[in-house]
């Protein structure tokens, strides 16, 4: 009896043991938790969403890998390795104009001077409020008057001209300076005529007219070669539309081909910065 009463005595001892911990246990993870509990609570304050933050990220770089594989796309265009390929280039038409208006030449100037304007709403270009810059005169503002009678405001520049800078009517302004890839004195003209002219950046020459950060409607190369050098400048965010024409005196193998050493493919309508590259 008594060994019984010492057993039952020792099991009571371990049971109470046993309830002890058991209660301390669940007191430390009931602590624990409720600091955890804290702890995010405090988090999620001070700090975004995790899951919207890496649901954020990863739409970022789905995003970015789209435009990666759109400009690769887009971009894809080889490097040019002879004169036909470069006379191909520049003579294929690449964007679509529904209302191409004619600008210059006859009455009033010569064939060569007359320069489509593509009017499409996309390009935005409205009467009475657009700007235009003109490179290569060669003594024929007719263009640069009959964009002016639409209502532009028209810098002209040609270094070739025996003129010095003036301005020729209320929206119209020349100025004895050619278009470069630098700043300085360079051997300017065509045929027989040459005369080391002042050249400028199209940059320093938007900003030196006070048109800095303005939207340039139509832009107007017609510069014996110097589109060459001058259309990686001239394909900047603030220029809607290029005019451009290409001239093939100094190639031989595009001279064969024509009658005539200036091949003047109408004038090629460049579409909006945005929409070009591979220059």
């Amino acid at each position: 009896m008594i060994h019984f009463l010492r057993q039952t005595t020792t099991m009571s001892k371990i049971l109470k043991m046993l309830v002890a911990f058991l209660l301390f246990s669940f007191i430390i993870v009931t602590i624990f938790n409720r600091l955890v509990d804290e702890r995010i609570a405090i988090t999620r304050k001070t700090s975004p969403d995790m899951d919207a933050l890496v649901e954020e990220l990863k739409k970022e770089v789905e995003i970015d890998a789209e435009k990666k594989a759109e400009d690769e796309i887009a971009c894809s265009i080889p490097g040019l390795q002879n004169y036909d390929q470069f006379y191909a280039a520049i003579t294929t038409l690449e964007t679509r104009c529904n209302n191409s208006k004619p600008f210059g030449g006859p009455p009033k100037g010569t064939l060569d001077a007359r320069k489509s304007v593509c009017l499409d709403e996309r390009f935005k270009i409205s009467p009475n409020n657009c700007l235009v810059f003109s490179f290569g005169i060669n003594n024929d503002f007719s263009f640069e008057d009959d964009m002016a009678e639409f209502g532009c405001k028209v810098y002209a520049y040609d270094p070739t001209m025996d003129a010095k800078d003036h301005q020729r009517s209320p929206n119209v302004w020349f100025f004895a300076t050619g278009i470069s890839n630098y700043q300085g004195l360079k051997s300017v003209g065509m045929d027989n005529h040459w005369i080391n002219g002042k050249v400028d950046r199209f940059e320093n020459l938007v900003k030196a007219v006070g048109m800095e950060g303005r939207t340039i409607d139509v832009v107007k190369l017609d510069v014996e070669l110097a589109e060459v050098v001058c259309l990686p400048c001239q394909l900047s965010p603030c220029a809607q539309e290029h005019q451009a024409n290409s001239h093939g005196d100094s190639f031989g193998s595009v001279k064969k081909k024509r009658s005539s050493d200036h091949i003047t493919p109408s004038v090629l309508a460049v579409p909006a910065p945005d929409e070009v590259c591979g220059l």
